[in-house]
Order: structure tokens, then sequence, then C-alpha cells
């Protein structure tokens, strides 16, 4: 999974690429979301668009961002 972070109209958008299985990319997912909250960027969007496969590793680590920016 590749991921791409821009701003745009002030929300954070994360873009992912490829397979989202989950594993390493989960740990760099969380890194950037923690991130983001400590310099106060709480507005993130997450574009699949790109996105061509997603295990269930990989949708649980969206749920888990999802309770992160909560």
């Amino acid at each position: 999974m590749k991921m791409k972070v821009s701003e745009s109209y002030g929300a954070v958008v994360i873009t992912l690429k490829g397979n989202v299985m989950g594993g390493d990319d989960t740990k760099n997912f969380n890194e950037l979301l923690h991130k983001n909250l400590e310099t106060d960027k709480k507005n993130t969007v997450v574009d699949l668009s790109g996105v061509k496969f997603m295990n269930s590793s990989g949708l649980g680590m969206l749920i888990g961002g999802l309770t992160t920016m909560k």
C-alpha cells in the first residue's frame, strides 16, 4: 500500500493506493493519524479510490483510524 498526504480545504487528505492488507501499513497509518492530531489537524479524509483490494485487516485498520480520530 502506498500513502500520499495532501491538504485540501482545511482537511488532511490521505490517499491510499494498491492493496490494503493491514500489517506494517497499520503502524504507518496510525502514526500519521497521531501526528495529525498532535498538530491539531482533526479533519481527515481517506481517499480509497486507488485501492485495488482490502482484506479484513485493512478494514480493521480503517476502523481503528476512525476510533483514533474520535
